[in-house]
């Protein structure tokens, strides 16, 4: 391991050493099991180690301690692993949603590898030992922190769903618009065989823009926002009503033809109207 796995990337998966652990234990403990049955139950000959020759009493009193004490210890040999784990590490905790042990913190991923040679693939067991995997992979983002479109990915969005510009690029359809701005999908077509080229209509405080093929709808991403969610106002000029920085918690959501997307907040105890 130290001279041919550790510190390389892309490696197989089966001799990782956690995997390749449980492995060899599990099938010692098949043998273990089969030949201590046959010692404790069938009249064979003398048992010899070397010097020392157990009598039959001893070899079954032995055998009958292992059969028990072999399973049980792998079963606290991994509960002491999971303890150091979770209390000298700190490395997982309990998601009580999902009802299952998470790592606390992820900022890399492993990314599985199938075989691609024809008949191992086919076969389940050669499949998942010819299984490779890359460690320490993280994902590509843009400078906005977005996901990449790479060629003709599916670009999608809801009719009604709130979309925002994330970064400034002279292909935006309305040179009035600005980076950050909120609006919601009037409309979207996506690319079919009547459509080279998915389409979207959206609507941005009030007036609709037409955003037509992937250089255009990469510049907008879907926002999600809810009642109960904290609203910022950045810099105080697409509101009236609220000062930059300003929050204020979301009471109600809107679209409306003629203000675009309408925020019913509550600041202060004061109820009142933001235009995005």
């Amino acid at each position: 391991y130290r001279l041919f796995m550790k510190g390389v990337q892309r490696r197989l998966r089966a001799i990782e050493p956690l995997q390749l652990w449980i492995l060899i234990l599990d099938y010692f403990l098949i043998n273990f099991t089969k030949h201590s049955s046959t010692l404790i139950f069938k009249d064979s000959g003398p048992v010899s180690f070397y010097i020392f020759h157990p009598t039959r009493p001893e070899i079954i009193g032995f055998c009958m301690f292992m059969l028990v004490l072999y399973p049980i210890g792998f079963i606290v040999g991994v509960y002491m692993c999971i303890q150091y784990l979770i209390e000298a590490k700190k490395y997982v905790v309990f998601d009580e949603d999902k009802g299952i042990w998470l790592d606390k913190e992820c900022n890399e991923m492993r990314v599985n590898i199938q075989p691609k040679t024809f008949g191992i693939r086919h076969i389940p067991p050669l499949a998942s030992l010819a299984t490779q995997h890359l460690r320490s992979c993280i994902p590509v983002l843009d400078d906005q922190g977005e996901k990449m479109l790479f060629g003709d990915e599916l670009i999608v969005f809801l009719k009604g769903s709130l979309v925002r510009i994330k970064k400034a690029n002279n292909k935006i359809p309305d040179a009035s618009l600005e980076v950050r701005m909120l609006g919601f999908v009037v409309d979207f077509i996506p690319k079919d065989d009547d459509h080279e080229e998915p389409e979207a209509t959206i609507n941005f405080g009030g007036k609709e823009t037409s955003w037509k093929g992937y250089d255009q709808l990469s510049l907008l991403h879907t926002v999600h926002l809810r009642k109960g969610d904290v609203l910022v106002c950045p810099n105080g000029l697409n509101s009236g009503k609220m000062k930059a920085k300003e929050r204020a918690k979301i009471e109600d959501i809107k679209t409306n033809p003629q203000q675009g997307v309408v925020f019913e907040v509550l600041d202060m105890s004061i109820e009142q109207e933001v235009y995005a």
